[in-house]
């Protein structure tokens, strides 16, 4: 029942959070970083969809989905500004009107950057 695959586990996901968390709190702009913050422990949270309790990466209407269950409204903008931190950590994203897609590199499933500054240089640009 239980899903085997390592995006599943606690291990994983900890350490998902952990670098969103970093970059929500480094490169995001002072006064969207609650939001980001929310964002990120929503994203590193298992989500049980289609494929079996897999973690699913794509988070559809997200704006509107942390407004309904969080109380937390994100603007397109916003939204962007999210996408391009994140990204900067090394997470590739991308933004169409309130989707999100969050795709995580293969490298995270086994180790975790040690520091922020590992992060940086680890980091992509958002396109």
């Amino acid at each position: 029942m239980a899903s085997t695959s390592p995006r599943n586990s606690v291990p994983y996901l900890y350490r998902l959070r952990r670098l969103l968390e970093q970059a929500a709190a480094r490169l995001v702009p002072p006064g969207l970083r609650p939001k980001a913050l929310r964002l990120a422990q929503y994203l590193a949270s298992p989500w049980h969809g289609e494929v079996g309790g897999e973690v699913r990466w794509l988070v559809r209407s997200v704006g509107v989905m942390l407004l309904k269950h969080e109380g937390i409204d994100l603007s397109h903008y916003e939204l962007r500004l999210v996408a391009e931190a994140f990204s900067s950590a090394g997470l590739r994203c991308w933004v169409t009107e309130l989707s999100f897609n969050l795709e995580v590199p293969e490298a995270l499933m086994h180790a975790a950057p040690s520091s922020g500054e590992h992060v940086r240089k680890e980091g992509t640009r958002a396109r």
